[in-house]
C-alpha cells in the first residue's frame, strides 16, 4: 500500500513540474514577464532564468516521473518550490497581491495569496515524504543497481500508473472546462 501512495505522490509530482514547464513553454513571454514583475532579479536575468527555470522543471519531472536520479531530483524540487514560495511571501510583505504567481500547468494561475504559500507548503511536505521513502516501484534507480526489473515494475504498477494518470488527465480536463464555462459566463454577460 505505501508503494501505491509513494507512486501517486510521484505522479503528482511530476505532473505539477511538467505540466508547468509545459505552460511556460507555450506562453514563454508571459512567463518570463510574471518573472520581471516579482522585482527581485536584476532585469538582465530575467530572461535567463525563465529559460533555466523550464529546463530545470522539465528535467526534474522526468526524472521523477521515471525514478531516475530520483533523491536529488526530489531535493532540488523541494529547493526549486522553495524558492517560489519565498519570492511569493517576499512580494506579499511588499503588499503585491495584484500579481499572478506564474505557476501554470496542473496547479493553475493564480493570484499571489498567503493560501498559495500554503499550496506551496503542501507540496514540499509531499516531495519531503517522496524524498525519505524506500521504494523501489518504478524506480529506474532501483534498475539500475541490479534489482530485477520483474519486482521493480510488477503488473501492480503499470495497474497504478495508468490510473494516476487517467485521475490526472480527468483533473485537467475538469479544470479546462470550468475555465472555459468562466469565461462563455464572461462573454455572455
Amino acid at each position: 500500500m505505501m508503494e501505491l501512495l509513494v507512486l501517486f505522490l510521484r505522479i503528482g509530482l511530476a505532473s505539477i513540474l511538467l505540466t508547468s514547464a509545459y505552460t511556460k513553454i507555450k506562453e514563454m513571454a508571459g512567463h518570463i514577464e510574471s518573472i520581471r514583475n516579482y522585482r527581485i532579479l536584476p532585469s538582465k536575468l530575467v530572461k535567463t532564468a525563465g529559460y533555466v527555470d523550464v529546463t530545470v522543471e522539465l528535467l526534474l519531472g522526468t526524472c521523477i516521473l521515471v525514478g531516475l536520479l530520483f533523491n536529488g531530483s526530489v531535493a532540488i524540487s523541494i529547493l526549486l518550490i522553495g524558492t517560489y514560495t519565498l519570492a511569493i511571501v517576499i512580494n506579499l510583505k511588499r503588499g503585491r497581491t495584484d500579481l499572478s504567481c506564474g505557476c501554470g500547468g496542473i496547479v493553475g494561475e493564480n493570484l499571489l495569496s498567503w493560501r498559495l504559500v500554503l499550496r506551496n507548503v503542501g507540496i514540499m511536505i509531499g516531495a519531503s515524504l517522496l524524498f525519505f521513502s524506500q521504494v523501489d516501484l518504478g524506480m529506474l534507480d532501483a534498475v539500475l543497481s541490479g534489482k530485477s526489473i520483474r519486482d521493480v515494475y510488477p503488473e501492480s504498477f503499470f495497474i497504478a500508473f495508468c490510473g494516476g494518470w487517467v485521475t490526472l488527465i480527468c483533473i485537467i480536463i475538469v479544470r479546462e472546462v470550468t475555465t472555459l464555462r468562466k469565461h462563455f459566463k464572461r462573454l455572455l454577460a
